[in-house]
């Protein structure tokens, strides 16, 4: 039996572990250790698979800290767009029958993607026949354009710049989704974190309460009214050139409104003077046959002058709209109406108890507007239950960028291209008919002085097919096409799937933080990766501190010297019944990592291998993690580092699946 794992099985491995960091339903920490010298200090050796090997690195960890959901991203190839060389256009057929234009066998390996200088992400939805790119492509819009060069591209990303500096490298960048929910989201509560699920609650008297500055449903999910700011400039708009519409600074935009809502269109700029903006249901309005649409619309004053604007207040289960100059064509472009949901109220979530213990939680509805969310357990007064603690996680949809706009327009079972597979021959008149099961595909074709097919122009690229098939009608013979449909969603609408994203890269950085209270002055030549790290004394109790610490801190009244007691010696007690490593030597103070399992208390003596010298230990704070808890995902064994007051180090590891 054959069988064969497609990219997108290891896309979806990728998504699904930095979606656990995102939603924070599982807890990741970086860990370092390993303060002894390596045999060869030079060259680190390879880490070992065996349970052994991972026991010995567990008990070497010295310090750990929290992947943050700002710390992992999902990566991609670097693909940086350079004038004069050839790139792949998406095809869904690339295989080793039908190599792309630089000879990938798969769509993974093929070059169908560019960053630009502006750091925007393109993908090529034509190349001109495997010809060369010439025109860098440029601009945020929401649909394909055609570049001087014959290549037809479409922007789909933008790579903020907090991500280039955590992850962008020399062969990788970031790339992620800016619309986690396709309404106004942000600040719903989308997922939960049980660190600990408590005992003895009883299902008919326990619930949850939401303590936090949000509120349920709303079809009220942005300012209300909400000011866009209109100029008028010279620009290009998909009507040429000329005068423009510039919302908030932007040329001609597509904007959203959403049903139930009122829009101010503020046009007391004086560049206004002349162009009353207005709305219809065509694009262009009365400059292509369309008609004013009135309803919810107000005019204040004259446009150019103080305090004038346009009011729209927009109905339920209107159709989209379009905005335009009443008096020059070509000004403005779409107004997409989005359906509102929900009525008002709170975030309703119930709890899941089984045995006594909350097991998990059903969102039933999210809210929006947090900011800061708790989970508070309450109990009825016969309800013996406790030691619950839940966190609650938050979206961060943003609606407010052009990544946004084109994840929102994207339309899903579209056409993408149509392949000429045989140009045929003898053909003087010629058109496409597309048959499939979607609809609204429109396209014609060009042909030479040989009565060859020589290039077929998609006029709609339709909707919502998966698959199609395209002929040539004519009096030619011989001409065969073959139709590309877009992915999933259309193009645009989840960058990281579309460009088959299975690379998670992890960021952090460790200064020399005081941990428990305690400074620590060595030296590490191990990192890792562990998830769902448990609290010290538990295996079950998810430690969700950022920093955390494997080791006892150790206070003591002894005046002693640190020299006496060195880095990484040991130190025992009476008789070698208790084993230990100093780790720090600080401030009258000592960090120790157990070699033996032992635990130092209040009271112990501790002595030099030598017994020359000794101290009393007087407090102790105990370690805040049990390093043999969760699982190890990932180690490396490095150079030693020592991070310090003047000196960060950062780690950033690149993991593919």
């Amino acid at each position: 039996m054959s069988a064969v794992i497609t990219p997108l099985f290891h896309t979806n491995i990728a998504r699904s572990i930095y979606e656990e960091v995102q939603n924070r339903s599982s807890i990741y920490h970086y860990f370092i250790g390993k303060t002894l010298v390596w045999e060869d200090e030079q060259t680190p050796p390879l880490p070992s698979q065996y349970q052994l090997y991972e026991n010995d690195v567990r008990n070497n960890i010295i310090q750990t800290k929290q992947i943050a959901i700002n710390d992992v991203a999902l990566v991609v190839p670097r693909i940086d767009w350079q004038g004069g060389i050839v790139y792949d256009m998406f095809d869904d057929n690339i295989s080793t029958a039908n190599p792309s234009a630089t000879g990938a066998t798969s769509l993974k390996t093929a070059r169908f993607y560019v960053i630009t200088e502006n750091f925007n992400i393109y993908k090529c939805i034509f190349n001109n026949n495997g010809g060369v790119s010439t025109v860098e492509p440029t601009g945020t819009g929401s649909t394909n354009f055609e570049t001087s060069d014959g290549y037809i591209w479409k922007f789909i990303a933008f790579i903020p710049l907090g991500l280039r500096n955590k992850f962008m490298t020399s062969d990788f960048v970031p790339v992620t989704k800016s619309v986690k929910n396709q309404y106004y989201s942000s600040g719903t509560i989308t997922a939960y974190n049980i660190l600990d699920g408590g005992q003895g609650y009883n299902p008919d008297e326990t619930y949850l309460v939401i303590q936090g500055d949000g509120s349920g449903p709303s079809r009220r999910r942005i300012p209300d009214p909400f000011t866009f700011n209109v100029e008028v400039a010279n620009g290009t708009n998909e009507y040429g050139s000329g005068n423009k519409y510039y919302i908030d600074n932007s040329v001609s935009p597509d904007i959203k409104l959403l049903e139930g809502n009122t829009y101010i269109f503020d046009q007391s700029d004086s560049s206004n003077a002349g162009h009353p903006l207005k709305f219809s249901i065509t694009p262009d309005g009365t400059h292509n046959s369309g008609v004013e649409y009135t309803t919810g619309i107000s005019y204040v004053g004259i446009p150019g002058e103080p305090n004038s604007y346009t009011e729209i207040v927009v109905p339920e289960g209107v159709s989209n709209l379009s905005y335009y100059c009443e008096n020059h064509s070509g000004m403005g472009a779409l107004a997409y109406t989005i359906a509102t949901v929900g009525e008002d109220g709170q975030a309703d979530i119930d709890l899941v108890i089984e045995n006594g213990t909350i097991t998990g939680l059903i969102i039933n509805d999210g809210g929006y507007g947090y900011t800061d969310a708790n989970a508070q357990i309450v109990t009825g007064p016969l309800d013996p239950g406790s030691g619950a603690n839940i966190t609650l996680n938050l979206s961060d949809g943003d609606l407010n960028t052009q990544q946004s706009n084109v994840e929102l327009l994207a339309i899903d079972g579209s056409l993408s291209h149509i392949v000429i597979e045989n140009s045929g021959i003898g053909y003087t008149s010629a058109s496409v008919n597309i048959i499939g099961d979607g609809n609204g595909a429109e396209a014609n074709a060009e042909f030479n002085s040989n009565g060859e097919i020589t290039k077929i122009n998609i006029t709609n690229y339709g909707s919502g097919y998966s698959y199609a098939t395209a002929t040539i009608i004519g009096n030619g013979q011989g001409a065969t096409l073959r139709p590309i449909i877009a992915p999933k969603g259309g193009h645009g609408s989840n960058a990281p799937d579309e460009l088959l994203a299975d690379t998670v890269s992890f960021y952090s950085s460790f200064e020399n933080e005081k941990i428990s209270g305690f400074n620590f002055n060595n030296d590490y030549r191990q990192i890792g990766i562990i998830k769902n790290l448990a609290s010290a004394g538990s295996l079950y109790n998810k430690f969700n501190g950022i920093l955390g610490s494997g080791c006892y801190g150790v206070e003591t009244l002894t005046t002693f010297n640190a020299a006496n007691f060195p880095l990484d010696s040991k130190v025992i007690t009476s008789g070698g019944t208790k084993e230990f490593r100093i780790v720090s030597n600080l401030e009258g103070t000592f960090v120790l990592q157990s070699l033996d399992g032992s635990v130092v208390l209040p009271g112990d003596t501790l002595y030099t291998e030598d017994l020359s010298n000794n101290f009393i230990v007087t407090a102790v704070t105990n370690p805040s993690i049990n390093k043999f808890s969760g699982e190890m995902l990932y180690i490396d064994n490095k150079l030693a580092f020592t991070p310090s007051d003047q000196q960060f180090v950062v780690f950033r590891t690149f993991i593919k699946f």
